[in-house]
């Protein structure tokens, strides 16, 4: 798996590129510790507190992308998601 992260800002633009139809495959399978229930309204939720630091870069974003020649199941995504989380 290649696990590509980083720091970022932009909470509507991360939200409308994770949601447009172009992409290869995005799923969306949990958001916790929001009060909100979808993806944009969480993210906005983000921004709104670090409005208060002053911080630009208030998001980490992880892409998990198998390689090219390789069929990798979603339990194998998830067991790489929480690992991350570890």
């Amino acid at each position: 798996m290649i696990l590509v992260g980083n720091q970022r800002g932009g909470a509507k633009d991360l939200a409308l590129h994770l949601l447009k139809e172009e992409n290869e495959h995005v799923e969306l399978h949990e958001i916790r510790g929001f009060a909100s229930q979808n993806l944009m309204a969480a993210l906005n939720e983000a921004y709104a507190i670090s409005r208060a630091t002053r911080c630009k870069q208030f998001l980490f974003s992880l892409s998990l992308n198998p390689p090219k020649d390789e069929n990798v199941s979603t339990k194998t995504f998830k067991q790489a998601i929480e690992q991350v989380e570890q």
